[in-house]
């Protein structure tokens, strides 16, 4: 299987720098690419096709989320996080509606950051299988985190019927 390439898009080199060391220190195999500007990805996408795109909100001259129309244009398959130091929820309903893996607030908490990346890349090679359990992991160790620092005797996530998605404790 070739080495996914991650192309990480934002105008603060300190952010790019922090995800790329994120990404190195992870362990995982990757071609790391970073441009800062929606225009200079869409030249590296032409150039080599990309898996994973990881691109700022607000960027100059277009928006990460135009951005991603664009690259799901010249490559389809291609996966999103989107990262913002200013969310609003008009910007996270348009990027559910793109379908993008995670939505993140900066600061950027590592640990989220480099699980929606696993996820990204793991729906990417078409493992959507391994990667819906082991996003179901993530959250159930998460409830369970939360389940103790609350002193609950239980937590649960519901869906929007009010269902039991996920589980932790009796």
């Amino acid at each position: 299987m070739p080495t996914p390439r991650i192309l990480i898009v934002d105008t603060d080199h300190q952010v790019s720098n922090t995800l790329r060391s994120s990404l190195l220190l992870s362990g995982q195999r990757t071609t790391i690419i970073e441009a800062p500007s929606g225009e200079e990805a869409l030249l590296e996408v032409h150039r080599g096709g990309i898996d994973l795109l990881v691109t700022d909100l607000n960027l100059p001259g277009m928006s990460g989320l135009e951005l991603l129309e664009r690259v799901r244009k010249a490559n389809p398959d291609a996966r999103a996080i989107v990262v913002t130091g200013r969310p609003t929820e008009e910007a996270r309903r348009r990027a559910a509606e793109l379908g993008v893996i995670a939505f993140l607030n900066k600061p950027i908490r590592t640990s989220h950051f480099l699980e929606a990346v696993s996820r990204g890349l793991s729906l990417a090679s078409g493992n959507g299988a391994e990667a819906a359990e082991s996003e179901r992991e993530f959250v159930a160790e998460w409830l369970m985190a939360m389940q103790r620092e609350l002193g609950a005797e239980a937590t649960f996530l519901l869906d929007d019927r009010g269902g039991i998605v996920v589980e932790a404790g009796q």
